[in-house]
């Protein structure tokens, strides 16, 4: 971190600690599968000086290094102490729990990170390597209740998993599956038709920053803090989905979801 981001935070820490105490607080948690651009925004966010963001370890984490979350009223508690008007996390291990967080804060909102599975599965294993596909289906389906990954999933998505999976299947099918699974709690929760929960594509996002991000803060009810928040968005992210061979059934599936949730994304625009 250079002296200028070194003090911009600093600065930031300090107007947070000394600047009035809003009236009112909005929470707003940044959900969805893994590697979809939830980082990315969670940091954009962290550019508002209005804006107190907390990655997924962090003092809200049941247990330090934890990535879970604590109880809704210890976390009620932690925002109660904070003066910025806007709270931003990305609990992304409680997606599942999406609906039971809404209900739980109701000044709050939700944004599900949306990205195509291929650009998903690709940044997947080069990020946390060739095998962690494997490694998240496991928990699924050994019907592992307890571990976040295998809670709250429709019957037919864990099913679909067991019949598939083996520690020696293809890297990036096991990938796309778990696309597949996290993604599937979105309908799940029936989140399509919550009020306060929306959609923001990842290739919208890098490819015209401002414009999501300004879309993003009217919905939140919150000013436009300008054009700094999204001055160094890469624009050559990449946008193309990779080409790897998928098994027919993995692929029929995955991309049903994906142009659900295309409708769901174009409604949503379209009321904009």
């Amino acid at each position: 971190m250079n002296l200028q981001h070194k003090f911009i935070r600093h600065g930031k820490r300090l107007w947070l600690h000394v600047r009035p105490r809003p009236p009112q607080q909005r929470i707003y948690f940044i959900l969805g599968c893994q590697r979809s651009g939830t980082t990315l925004l969670l940091n954009i966010f962290a550019k508002d000086w209005n804006a107190q963001t907390y990655h997924e370890v962090s003092v809200l984490s049941r247990a330090p290094g934890e990535h879970r979350l604590q109880p809704p009223e210890a976390l009620q508690n932690i925002f109660a102490r904070q003066r910025a008007p806007l709270i931003v996390l990305k609990p992304l291990v409680e997606s599942q729990h999406t609906a039971d967080l809404l209900a739980a804060f109701s000044h709050g909102r939700a944004v599900w990170m949306l990205r195509h599975y291929r650009n998903v599965a690709h940044s997947n294993l080069r990020k946390f390597g060739m095998h962690n596909g494997i490694d998240d289906l496991r928990p699924i389906a050994r019907g592992e209740s307890g571990n976040w990954r295998a809670e709250n999933l429709p019957e037919a998505v864990s099913a679909f998993i067991r019949e598939r999976f083996s520690e020696d299947m293809p890297p990036y099918e096991a990938a796309v599956l778990f696309w597949y699974a996290r993604n599937a709690l979105f309908f799940a929760q029936k989140l399509e038709t919550h009020p306060r929960v929306r959609l923001c594509r990842y290739r919208d996002l890098v490819a015209a920053p401002e414009t999501c991000m300004r879309s993003l803060y009217a919905w939140l009810e919150r000013p436009w803090p300008g054009e700094r928040l999204v001055r160094q968005v890469r624009s050559d992210a990449r946008l193309a989905p990779p080409d790897f061979p998928l098994d027919p059934r993995v692929e029929e599936a995955a991309q049903a979801l994906w142009k659900r949730f295309l409708n769901v994304y174009a409604m949503q625009e379209e009321k904009r």
